[in-house]
């Protein structure tokens, strides 16, 4: 903008009257852009204060993210073997157990042979 405010009034106003008032309208309207305009610029820096805030806390909570699944993946491993150990061991026990039935078999076949004997 160049000029004064006085010389942005409409050159149809004749009366010195009607000019100040016209100026005082254009200066009031003049404060009320500047306001208008600092007021967004601190919004806009209040903005980018949030969103430099918003973008350490994603950070942050990517991080944390990714420890945590990487725990899970251990634990998940884990688990697996646990699993794995848990049907060793259970066919392990139904072996046990099928050789504990063989056994008993065996003693009761060679108790009846011995009370048949006697």
């Amino acid at each position: 903008l160049t000029g004064t405010v006085s010389e942005a009034a409409s050159p149809a106003l004749k009366d010195s009257g009607e000019e100040a008032t016209e100026v005082e309208r254009l200066q009031s309207r003049l404060k009320s852009v500047e306001a208008r305009l600092k007021g967004a610029s601190e919004a806009r820096r209040e903005w980018g204060l949030q969103e430099a805030e918003l973008k350490q806390a994603m950070s942050v909570l990517s991080e944390e993210n990714s420890q945590l699944e990487a725990k899970l993946a251990r634990e998940q491993e884990k688990l697996s073997k646990a699993r794995e150990a848990k049907k060793k061991a259970e066919a392990e026990a139904g072996e046990i157990k099928e050789g504990w039935r063989a056994e008993a078999e065996t003693v009761a076949e060679v108790t009846a042979e011995l009370e048949a004997s006697r």
